[in-house]
């Protein structure tokens, strides 16, 4: 599955994994629209957008957001309720370039469009890390009995 799936679907799964820790996968429903049909279709975000717009300065063809999975997830006007993607971005903006690629890189997150993609980079992340730490624990013992004798 691409973007461009999820552009056409409309709404659908994304999984989050932060770059410098990456010890969990964060499973979220999202909203993928162009962003003039985001824009008037949820025009009470029209503020955080407005923020976005002057802060960026790349060309936003579409907006990818974050639904909410409170009880009370709808607006009064039956628009759902949005959260924010990452602690530094409400929406994300892909490019046309970004519509065939399987996952989407962030600041500090990777966005990934298969659970099973996401899962496998988690999994090669902390093999290597546990790599890192054995040898520096091998190091650390051949010291150590070096020392000693």
């Amino acid at each position: 599955m691409t973007l461009r799936d999820l552009l056409e679907k409309g709404e659908g799964q994304l999984y989050l994994v932060s770059k410098s820790n990456p010890t969990s996968v964060t499973e979220m429903d999202c909203v993928m629209k162009t962003f003039d049909d985001f824009h008037g279709q949820f025009s009470n975000y029209a503020y955080y957008l407005n923020y976005d717009y002057n802060r960026i300065i790349h060309s936003r063809e579409y907006v990818i957001a974050r639904k909410s999975r409170a009880k009370n997830n709808v607006n009064r006007n039956g628009v759902p309720r949005l959260v924010n993607i990452t602690n530094n971005s409400f929406f994300v903006y892909p490019t046309q370039r970004d519509l065939d690629n399987t996952s989407y890189d962030l600041y500090s997150s990777i966005l990934f469009l298969s659970k099973e993609e996401a899962c496998n980079y988690v999994i090669e992340k902390i093999k290597k890390q546990k790599q890192a730490l054995n040898a520096i624990i091998v190091k650390v013992n051949k010291y150590k009995f070096s020392v000693a004798e």
